[in-house]
């Protein structure tokens, strides 16, 4: 019995990167343990781990969900759980975390983290970029997600907009020679976005991942997922990383084995294991969360 734990259209193809572009051979790879931590400390997964999370979510969020208007289902993200558990948090869209972008549109400091992270991406999977500004705003333009970004940034006015570029090309460098090129035996994957429906599809748990390392659980914990934030620290990240850390262990019914933050442009890593009492503890701020913004779009009085 389960229990309880304690892109549509791309960019034309152009080919090689050229050498000098590619990151120092020795480049990151102090990032490289981190992301990846100790093989022998993996440990085995518990197969009614999954079925014991996902469990205490439905007991949790089924009666909140229940009072939910018919119609679309409410979408739920690391953002709106943070602002709904802890209104006082710095909301500032430096990572991930601005998608979906908030109600009032795109910020400054959301362009920043679309151009980063499609930087990010497309250095993880081609080794080198040429013209990082040109090459992300092509990769934003492919995603529908990015087309407001970049309207955003037409319209800023061209000191603004001018700053934003150097901002982001500062950025692009750091992470050209600070980001160490990764094994293609750790199957790295770009992109990847989780979506868990609970409540009988009533509440949908979303999140983004820049990056996940690892192939699938065999028996013992394997994945790394990897989020960049292109900003300060910020302690709610670390509530981010375990929230994503719940949804993969949902997702794909085995914990991750590492889950880290990068921040650019230090390219400085925030890493750490997931054992039970992390997922547990997303699990509780998960429903806390939920709960309070079903009470919301209810129309429910404040408790």
């Amino acid at each position: 019995m389960a229990h309880r734990p304690s892109e549509p259209r791309r960019p034309a193809r152009r080919g090689r990167r050229p050498a000098p572009s590619l990151p120092r051979p020795d480049a990151g790879h102090d990032v490289l343990i981190q992301l990846r931590g100790e093989a022998l400390r993996r440990r085995r997964v518990d197969p009614g781990l999954a079925g014991g999370l996902r469990e205490w979510l439905e007991d949790g969020i089924a009666p909140a969900a229940a009072a939910l208007p018919g119609g679309h289902p409410l979408v739920v993200g690391p953002r709106s759980l943070r602002s709904a558990t802890d209104p006082s948090t710095d909301d500032r869209d430096d990572g991930p975390v601005g998608w979906p972008e908030p109600p009032s549109g795109p910020t400054r400091q959301l362009a920043r983290a679309a151009l980063v992270g499609a930087i990010f991406r497309l250095l993880v999977t081609t080794g080198g970029i040429e013209e990082p500004l040109t090459e992300a705003v092509e990769a934003l333009g492919a995603d529908r997600r990015g087309t407001s970004v970049l309207a955003f940034i037409d319209g800023l006015d061209p000191g603004e907009r001018a700053a934003l570029h150097a901002e982001v090309i500062e950025h692009a460098a750091a992470l050209g020679t600070g980001w160490p090129a990764i094994p293609p035996s750790w199957f790295p994957r770009t992109g990847d976005r989780i979506s868990v429906p609970v409540a009988a599809g009533r509440v949908i748990l979303t999140g983004g991942v820049d990056l996940v390392l690892g192939s699938p659980s065999a028996g013992r914990t394997s994945v790394c997922l990897v989020t960049l934030v292109s900003g300060l620290r910020r302690p709610g990240h670390q509530i981010d990383r375990h929230y994503r850390g719940l949804l993969e262990t949902l997702r794909s019914g085995a914990p991750p084995a590492r889950l880290a933050t990068v921040y650019s442009p230090s390219c400085e890593v925030d890493a750490e294991d997931a054992p039970d009492q992390v997922l547990a503890g997303a699990v509780q701020r998960t429903i806390d969360g939920v709960v309070e913004l079903c009470r919301r779009a209810s129309g429910s009085p404040e408790r």
